[in-house]
């Protein structure tokens, strides 16, 4: 793994690598050719965020305890809806929370249990609610 900056790194390219103080974590963008995707852990808000070309195009909140995490919303900015962003973005989230930590993630958001339901390798890391 790559040495951990103190700001995101963007590099532009059909497939891109964001580097944030936690984790490496790739993504592959599906229509945006060369535009510059960044994705933030913006822990002050509580959401993880996504940003393309700096401006920010999708967010998905999360609430945590000392056993999990839950997901309760997701949203796009609605111009930037129908490019899978809010997919690219679960993605990374759910490989956030496995790297830093051993915590369950609780799908709250209708968005993310499909995500989860299309995703079943990450079943593992579901967690029925906050209790578990």
């Amino acid at each position: 793994m790559l040495p951990a900056p103190m700001m995101p790194i963007v590099v532009m390219s059909s497939v891109v690598m964001v580097t944030t103080q936690r984790r490496a974590a790739w993504c592959i963008p599906r229509h945006d050719g060369d535009m510059a995707h960044e994705f933030r852990d913006e822990a002050d808000q509580s959401r993880y965020a996504m940003y393309v070309d700096g401006e920010l195009v999708s967010v998905l909140d999360y609430r945590e305890n000392v056993d999990a995490v839950a997901f309760p919303h997701t949203y796009t900015v609605p111009k930037h809806r129908g490019h899978g962003y809010a997919a690219e973005l679960v993605a990374y989230a759910v490989g956030d929370v496995e790297a830093k930590n051993d915590k369950r993630i609780v799908p709250m958001c209708w968005f993310v249990g499909t995500w989860f339901d299309e995703h079943p390798e990450k079943a593992p890391l579901l967690s029925r609610n906050v209790a578990d």
